[in-house]
């Protein structure tokens, strides 16, 4: 909104997070998945803890 117009109204907060969300999605284009491990060239985190037998013997335990 230009700073200068003298017929200003005040939006509310729902107008203006409607109206970001709207810039948002008409900027943020998905083109294509990229792995972020290998392009920041770091191994990728053991995540095996959460497999489903470590989850289940979890569940065992009192």
């Amino acid at each position: 909104m230009k700073l200068g117009s003298e017929d200003r109204r005040v939006l509310s907060k729902s107008e203006i997070d409607a109206r970001v969300n709207q810039m948002l999605e008409c900027s943020i284009i998905s083109e294509e998945v990229i792995d972020v491990f290998d392009a920041m060239g770091i191994q990728r985190p053991e995540i095996s803890i959460l497999s489903e037998e470590f989850l289940e013997e979890i569940r065992g335990i009192k």
